[in-house]
């Protein structure tokens, strides 16, 4: 008589690195977004989604504010690179992580030299995919811009500039 393990017995539990995390997903493909929509879920993000560049510029006026996002590269209203640029824009959310998706062929090099934090080929590749995001996921938050060290008041003298 054989007897297996409890864990045998168990499936593997998924990794939840997403969990207490806000994730927005930009495309203009329905089957596309859910399809990303489940995925995300499935590894625990909260998951808005926007039709279009446009929409996902207007979600990113929400609070609270995505910890990522998912944009396609061609959508109606505004691409993603266009949302990428105005995203970089505005210092609230300008270091806010995203993953440009695209069907178009060697464009890589272009998004990644403009400095977007992540790019997939479609269709996607669930693995890497997974593991591309988890690595946005869980990079940390860049720190808040010159907090260390304030400007002196105009005509007065830092601690510096003392005798």
């Amino acid at each position: 008589m054989t007897s297996e393990s409890p864990s045998a017995a168990q499936p593997a539990k998924p990794d939840l690195f997403g969990q207490g995390k806000r994730i927005l997903i930009a495309d203009d493909d329905p089957t596309t977004t859910e399809l990303l929509r489940k995925m995300m879920g499935d590894v625990g993000f909260e998951v808005l989604t926007a039709a279009n560049g446009q929409e996902a510029w207007h979600r990113l006026s929400e609070k609270p504010l995505p910890d990522l996002i998912i944009c396609d590269f061609l959508m109606p209203e505004m691409d993603g690179f266009s949302l990428f640029k105005e995203m970089k824009k505005n210092t609230e959310i300008k270091d806010i992580p995203i993953m440009i998706l695209t069907a178009r062929r060697n464009t890589q090099d272009s998004f990644l030299v403009a400095g977007v934090d992540g790019f997939h080929p479609k269709p996607i590749n669930t693995e890497l995919f997974l593991q591309e995001i988890k690595t946005l996921a869980l990079r940390p938050k860049a720190a808040p811009q010159n907090t260390a060290q304030k400007a002196p008041a105009p005509g007065k003298k830092s601690d510096d500039d003392a005798e």
